[in-house]
């Protein structure tokens, strides 16, 4: 025994009793022990303030001051008590009393380190970013020794975007103190933000040299192997976290996105929605719920749907603001763009000639940045927008507030539920009209998505309608414009001329590559003897991955000597080289490629895809009829198998294809900017004249 009175042994009982009920996802049971333990011990700053957390994750703002003001009286000096009650006086709308009440105290006050790093802690809880780095430069220079406040100031640079310096603060708290577990953590997290997966797996490596049993540094380090295509070590690290902490939500989110990243999809499924069970409140996990039931053979459309409406039904469904936005059909547009991926990625080739090709007399361009990896792409989209704003880590509401004082009036969204999601913004309706184009095939799920801009290939008129939440606008010649890589490759001589066969080739992401899409490519190969398949992606660097394919194809009668398995290419100019070893591309389904067939198109590759019912998988037959192709999308697995036969025999029409091919799509709606430019110029101009109409 300690020593310690009864009361106070059932008290920490109770409180422990209260964090595993809140782990869990029970806040009412939380609630309730935190409430006993209080009763028992009073005077125990922790439990008033694990009680006020609670409540605020609850909402219940006004009971978390009152909890919280007596939490301060009992540690004034506590950090953690001071984030709470900003976010509770945030909540109830009073966050300018805080920022008050700090400058008041500061200016009688203005040695106190102490209450500069509250207040510093404070302003970051409530969204005030630079006045908060502010102070915690002002902390650093009075304490250029002390760890704590280089941690604040690392965490202030994270927060407004500036990630290289944020990785130099924790540098160098790490020279100061190499066994510093938090400043590694955190350094390995900045440096994962930046992109640079190899680094940051270093650094997670040090950590759990350290402390073996760091579970943080554990599910770190499966990101990156999972970031650099090892999908088994991933999966062997989130395993190790899950003995330890079973129910530990994000553990069990991760693992399931290696499942997807392997084409495990039903046991992708079933670890999401143990991570929901573990914490309900996860908007995420919804998200990706959403996304893998559209890659799902086995989904059908109303199960499709009713996984987005889920997202909605949960985090969504938000009354729309009182907009300030001047009532003016005809006046200058205000246009957001929303994206994680305003950098070199497959977005790039579609916006990037959007962007340029505005009218910029009737039109005013922002971009909305909620990624944090920036690079030569992201300098020229920065340079063609009228506005930028980096919003990657700011809070949904926090943007909402920054798009309404831009008075945006049609504000766009990219991705959907895939990349950094941030439909939590567009819950939130910060635009009079908002739309959902381009990063995603399916619905967005949400009511406050007004339209959705498709086609009527991807999207026929009818009774598929009702499977979104948005009203579909369709394009007359496709929903899709791309640009090419300007210093793309020439497009090579035919192989088979060198091989004296024909290679079959995908170089999509394994989690678009099902048990059905092998099938039907092993269908292809059996019937056309000699043939072989070229597949290239990132997961490649995965043996286990590899060999788990070889068995697929194996069990259906192809042999590893018809098959080429190519790892990740270290740029993009390589990358579409590697199109010089394919004489045919196949698409996969239900979730067909979009930049992997325009890709191969550009290159010379004649594309063959499965038509199917959802948008996902009516993609490459959209992109088909934009260049003038419709008779390579197949209506059945069959005619797949089919369509690769006939072109495999014909290798004169094979070779006409590729000598013509560029040529083809830029004479296509595919490849024509203005036209492009005009028709979604045309869409938004209408859709702003409804919204006029409607007040």
């Amino acid at each position: 025994m300690d020593g310690r009175p009864k009361s106070a042994e059932e008290a920490e009982r109770l409180n422990r009793e209260g964090v595993s009920f809140c782990k869990s996802g029970d806040l009412a049971k939380g609630v309730s022990w935190f409430r006993q333990s209080i009763r028992l011990a009073p005077e125990v700053p922790k439990y008033h303030l694990n009680l006020g957390n609670v409540l605020n994750q609850l909402k219940r703002w006004d009971e978390a001051e009152t909890v919280l003001a007596r939490a301060l009286a009992l540690a004034p000096d506590e950090a953690g008590v001071h984030s709470a009650l900003a976010t509770a006086l945030a909540g109830l709308g009073r966050s300018t009393e805080l920022v008050h009440r700090y400058q008041n105290v500061m200016v009688a006050q203005p040695n106190d380190t102490k209450l500069v790093q509250n207040a510093c802690t404070a302003l970051l809880q409530i969204g005030q970013f630079q006045s908060a780095e502010k102070l915690a430069r002002d902390l650093v220079a009075a304490k250029p020794g002390d760890v704590d406040a280089k941690l604040l100031l690392a965490t202030c640079l994270e927060r407004t975007g500036q990630l290289a310096e944020a990785a130099a603060t924790l540098f160098a708290i790490l020279r100061q103190a190499p066994q510093h577990e938090t400043a590694a953590l955190r350094f390995g997290g900045v440096e994962a933000n930046q992109g640079h997966h190899e680094r940051a797996a270093g650094i997670f490596e040090n950590v759990l040299r350290i402390a073996p049993g760091n579970l943080e540094a554990m599910a770190q380090l499966g990101s990156m192997r999972l970031n650099l295509g090892q999908v088994s070590e991933a999966i062997s690290l989130y395993r190790r976290v899950l003995d330890e902490d079973p129910r530990c939500a994000e553990a069990l989110r991760c693992l399931a996105m290696a499942y997807i990243r392997c084409g495990r999809l039903e046991k992708a499924l079933e670890s999401l929605r143990v991570s929901l069970a573990a914490d309900p409140a996860q908007m995420l996990v919804r998200s990706n719920i959403a996304y893998l039931m559209s890659l799902m053979p086995s989904a059908t459309r109303a199960e499709i749907f009713d996984a987005h409406r889920e997202w909605d039904h949960h985090h969504g469904a938000f009354p729309r603001p009182a907009y300030a936005n001047a009532r003016d059909p005809e006046k200058r547009l205000k246009i957001g763009y929303v994206s994680s991926d305003f950098r070199q990625h497959s977005i790039s080739y579609f916006i990037e000639p959007l962007l340029q090709g505005y009218d910029r007399r009737a039109f005013e361009v922002f971009c909305y940045a909620s990624g944090s990896q920036f690079d030569a792409v992201t300098e020229r989209i920065r340079a063609v927008s009228d506005h930028w704003r980096e919003i990657g880590p700011r809070d949904d509401k926090d943007v909402m507030q920054m798009v309404l004082g831009d008075g945006i009036d049609i504000l766009v969204d990219l991705a959907s539920h895939t990349g950094a999601v941030r439909l939590g913004v567009f819950a939130l309706g910060p635009a009079p009209v908002q739309i959902t184009w381009l990063g995603y095939p399916e619905t967005s799920g949400l009511q406050a998505m007004d339209y959705k801009i498709t086609d009527s290939i991807a999207s026929p008129e009818g009774d598929g309608d009702r499977f979104f939440s948005e009203t579909l606008l369709r394009l007359p010649s496709g929903h899709h414009c791309y640009r090419p890589l300007a210093d793309s490759p020439p497009v090579a001589p035919s192989p088979h001329l060198r091989n004296g066969y024909i290679t079959f080739g995908s170089f999509a992401d394994l989690s678009k590559v099902n048990p059905e899409v092998v099938a039907a490519w092993a269908a292809v190969l059996r019937a056309t003897p000699g043939t072989r398949l070229l597949m290239k992606c990132l997961q490649f660097a995965d043996e286990a991955v590899s060999d788990g394919y070889r068995a697929m194809f194996a069990a259906l009668g192809i042999g590893p000597d018809r098959l080429k398995f190519l790892k990740r290419s270290a740029t993009t100019a390589e990358h579409l080289a590697r199109y010089s070893e394919m004489d045919i591309a196949l698409d996969t389904f239900p979730y067909n490629g979009t930049t992997t067939i325009c890709e191969a198109l550009w290159m010379g590759v004649p594309v063959i895809t499965l038509l199917g019912a959802s948008p996902a998988s009516r993609m490459g037959a959209s992109l088909m009829h934009q260049v003038g192709m419709p008779e390579l999308v197949a209506g059945s697995v069959e005619e797949f198998v089919s369509i690769a036969s006939s072109l495999c025999d014909d290798t004169q029409r094979l070779d006409a294809l590729r000598s013509s091919m560029r040529a083809r799509l830029n004479s296509s709606s595919l490849r024509d900017e203005a036209g492009f430019a005009d028709a979604m110029e045309t869409v938004y101009r209408t859709t702003w004249r409804r919204w006029c109409g409607s007040g």
